[in-house]
């Protein structure tokens, strides 16, 4: 088979076993009103996420069990009702959903090894953050949100950024106003994110290997498959 076909073939095969997940029961194919209402309280990440969804038909299957992802090949997020917070769980999966219908997400086929790791960190970066952002806004409005394994590395950059930025003000006589400081904190918590990801010091929620290996066995996994099958006629 040719390689339009042969990487169809793979990434059809390897999706499909992720999205259907031993063990798993679908509890829904629609949002939950529940989740709706939480969305709505989740600030600018949880109307980005339910615009993303209605803009590109992104269709959901909660289910218990099997993990949260977003298989593109489906267009399906999956959302395991069973793993924290559902509604944030949209606002996760949505990013990747974006991410993949903007055309931002990394290539197998395209991308060298490293690229292709390093793309996939970024967006998993910008996934775990709008995740964070939304915890944050839902516990404003009185809703019960677990804490992630993400959110300390995301406070303490925050923190640290911020606490620099107001140093750097008083030294150029400059006070920073809230909105400065609030940037800074943002991004100083995104930076300290993308490298705890890139450290391996987080791991996924699925399989349970630090992501850069994760990344980098895919990449392996379908050069070494496509050598064996890609050229095949």
């Amino acid at each position: 088979m040719g390689i339009f076909r042969a990487t169809k073939a793979f990434f059809r095969n390897s999706e499909s076993k992720v999205a259907g997940a031993a063990g798993s029961r679908i509890v829904s194919t629609k949002i939950p009103r529940k989740v709706s209402r939480e969305l709505s309280l989740a600030g600018n990440v949880g109307r980005e996420a339910v615009e993303t969804i209605d803009k590109y038909g992104v269709k959901t299957v909660f289910r218990e069990g099997g993990g949260s992802l977003y298989n593109h090949a489906e267009n399906t997020m999956y959302i395991d009702v069973k793993n924290g917070n559902s509604a944030v769980g949209v606002v996760h999966e949505a990013t990747h959903a974006r991410w993949a219908h903007e055309g931002r997400t990394a290539d197998v086929t395209r991308h060298n090894r490293s690229d292709y790791v390093n793309i996939n960190l970024d967006e998993e970066t910008e996934a775990a953050v709008n995740e964070i952002r939304a915890a944050f806004e839902m516990r404003k409005n009185h809703i019960d949100v677990p804490v992630s394994n993400v959110q300390s590395h995301y406070v303490n950059g925050y923190e640290q950024a911020v606490r620099w930025s107001e140093y750097t003000g008083r030294v150029q006589h400059r006070p920073l106003s809230y909105a400065e400081l609030d940037y800074a904190g943002r991004m100083g918590g995104q930076g300290a994110v993308h490298a705890a990801y890139h450290s391996g010091q987080i791991r996924g929620s699925v399989t349970g290997t630090p992501y850069p290996q994760y990344f980098g066995e895919g990449w392996d996994s379908y050069h070494a498959w496509y050598g064996q099958h890609g050229q095949m006629r």
